[in-house]
């Protein structure tokens, strides 16, 4: 009875799930905890979500299923066209006991790729003491990297250091969808006198290199537990459209991904496409975007005079008395200089000249009183 209710319970959240899922919209990182009721498109449930974006419910998270293996999922963006997941260990090996765990993820054939370092901080990483692991990406045309990990003891590790005592990383390279891992156990008891052999234990796993921290505690649990780690580690899988680019993507009009007002952009992976909203516009773009009104928003209102929202754009004018274009990051508004009109400049041109004669006219008198008062008179009688 009560697993027939459970089952019931689960069913309800899926069909919740559904028509929340199939419209969710995200503009950018939500602070919200995802959740079943807020999984955006194109992921979602079975019949609702894009094909190869599916996602079941376990309870209230949302579960991606690779393979034979499932997966926590911590969030989705829409933004940068990633998902974060908890995956556990890749592989334990204890002596020459050798188990293969759920973190050993293949995505051929599946629209996701394992997030490169540079994008993400995923990294390959490797816990144990006085191994060599070299791993090859598939195809084998990637290139090949290796890292070794050496101590004597436990003791000699440095918490918080993943350099090669005790702990060792990979970078992921762009593309990598599997990949092929090599492990050489490095006898080195002779190298100090009074060493005793430490169990040939190492486990690897993915990992946000800046949610990982190295303990002397996680390698003592490998190195002494014949047991594969339990853990879950966040990393990062990138996703995209297809597996075309958006020029020939664009040719096919009835699969094509991205709505109206949307803009289409190649995957960083090589393989498939992604879609965001144009700029002055929000939304999801793979159901629609929106136009946003900045003349609401005081932090978007590019004006500082009146603002008129216009489809992807604002037009900004200055008020009557002002010049300028409006904008706060332009001219802005400024007061106009006072004009003179027309009539305050005019002069009549009579009274003008009959000022002119009459000055002139003074001059020339002046000009005679002077020289004759400055001439001396001669008689010569």
């Amino acid at each position: 009875m009560i697993s027939r209710l459970l089952l019931i319970l689960e069913l309800l959240l899926l069909c919740l799930a559904a028509p929340f899922g199939a419209y969710m919209s995200e503009a950018k990182n939500s602070s919200f905890p995802l959740t079943c009721t807020n999984v955006p498109y194109p992921f979602g449930v079975p019949g609702i979500a894009m094909k190869g974006f599916e996602i079941s419910c376990n309870g209230t998270s949302p579960i991606l299923k690779l393979g034979n293996n499932s997966y926590e999922i911590e969030d989705i963006s829409l933004l940068q066209g990633n998902l974060s997941i908890y995956a556990g260990t890749i592989f334990h090996r204890c002596n020459q006991d050798f188990t293969v765990a759920p973190g050993n993820i293949d995505l051929e054939g599946t629209p996701y790729t394992i997030a490169n370092t540079e994008s993400s901080n995923n990294m390959l990483t490797i816990v144990g003491c006085n191994h060599v692991v070299t791993v090859q990406g598939h195809p084998s045309s990637y290139s090949t990297s290796a890292c070794v990990s050496f101590c004597d003891s436990v003791d000699d590790v440095i918490d918080g250091s993943c350099s090669g005592l005790g702990c060792c990383q990979f970078s992921i390279p762009k593309g990598l969808k599997s990949f092929i891992m090599w492990f050489q156990f490095l006898n080195l008891t002779n190298r100090v006198s009074n060493a005793t052999e430490i169990p040939r234990c190492i486990q690897a796993f993915f990992v946000q290199q800046n949610n990982f921290t190295f303990s002397s505690e996680m390698l003592e649990n490998v190195v002494k537990d014949n047991q594969v780690s339990q853990d879950r580690y966040l990393m990062t899988l990138d996703w995209a459209i297809g597996n075309t680019n958006c020029t020939q993507a664009k040719k096919y009009v009835k699969s094509y991904a991205c709505k109206e007002n949307s803009h289409c952009y190649n995957s960083n992976d090589g393989v498939g496409y992604r879609c965001n909203c144009s700029q002055g516009y929000h939304g999801n773009p793979y159901i629609e975007c929106q136009d946003i009104n900045e003349c609401e928003d005081p932090e978007l209102n590019p004006c500082v005079g009146k603002c008129t929202n216009k489809p992807g754009s604002v037009s900004c004018t200055c008020p009557p008395g002002q010049q300028g274009d409006g904008r706060k990051q332009g001219s802005g508004c400024t007061n106009k200089a006072p004009t003179v009109s027309s009539k305050e400049k005019e002069v009549p041109l009579e009274p003008a000249l009959g000022f002119l004669e009459d000055t002139s006219d003074r001059i020339a008198t002046d000009l005679q009183l002077d020289f004759f008062r400055s001439t001396s008179v001669f008689d010569f009688e």
